[in-house]
């Protein structure tokens, strides 16, 4: 696990701790502004899981924990997870009844890693009251991939309040900010936030352009085109192509 830190002395007052995902797409990057700008303590986690993960879109992270870190001092650390042996993402369309992408209860298994590291925050700094362990689900994903709807949030929170931080009365959640919006919502939050989407990668492929074709692509220019904005990834090609 590589460990990035910002680590600075604050006053010990009680006070809410974020592990957000952070995986270098649009939602994540949106979802982790704002969490910075709620001034609790964030830490960012990402997780490699596939046979060849993207340059790109861990490119795309990096950058977008930098500019974190440069804006926001509590933001505290960026630690990335790779999973040896790996889950395989790319399935293929079975009957039509399986979506391209689908990540094999993927999501799942990323909350209760953040939660992992969230519940020993919690039980190792006295300062710390409560915690969530944020994923930046939107509206169409619960539409898209039928394992990640509301409910199942419901049921990961029910784990969680079954750990060991509960009993000294610091309380774990799985927090959703962005489930009840559309994609061209965040897009459009995004830079009412000034979140930095211009580091940002969407695409299956690659790179070091996107493919266009993948679903990823597809919505990612849908949602744009109907927030009436322009990318801004397309703007600054060079960034993720050298960072």
């Amino acid at each position: 696990m590589v460990v990035i830190s910002n680590v600075n002395i604050d006053d010990m007052v009680e006070r809410e701790v974020s592990v957000v995902l952070l995986s270098g797409g649009i939602d994540s990057c949106v979802a982790t502004t704002l969490e910075a700008q709620e001034q609790k303590d964030v830490y960012l986690l990402s997780i490699d899981y596939e046979s060849a993960p993207s340059k790109m879109e861990i490119s795309a992270r990096k950058l977008i924990a930098e500019w974190l870190f440069e804006n926001y001092k509590n933001v505290k650390e960026h630690s990335q997870i790779k999973l040896e042996g790996y889950m395989n993402l790319r399935t293929i369309k079975k009957d039509g009844q399986v979506p391209q992408g689908y990540p094999f209860t993927r999501d799942e298994a990323f909350m209760l890693l953040g939660a992992t590291w969230l519940e020993n925050l919690l039980l190792h700094n006295d300062n710390y009251s409560s915690g969530k362990v944020v994923i930046a689900t939107t509206k169409e994903d619960t539409k898209n991939f039928e394992d990640i709807r509301p409910e199942i949030y419901y049921h990961i929170n029910g784990i969680l309040k079954t750990k060991y931080a509960n009993k000294f009365g610091k309380k774990m959640e799985v927090s959703t900010p962005l489930i009840d919006s559309m994609k061209h919502e965040v897009v459009s939050l995004g830079l009412q936030i000034k979140a930095p989407l211009q580091y940002t990668w969407s695409c299956y492929g690659e790179g070091p352009d996107p493919c266009k074709e993948c679903d990823q692509c597809y919505w990612r220019a849908d949602a744009f085109r109907k927030a009436g904005i322009s990318d801004p990834a397309i703007l600054v090609p060079k960034l993720l192509k050298t960072a």
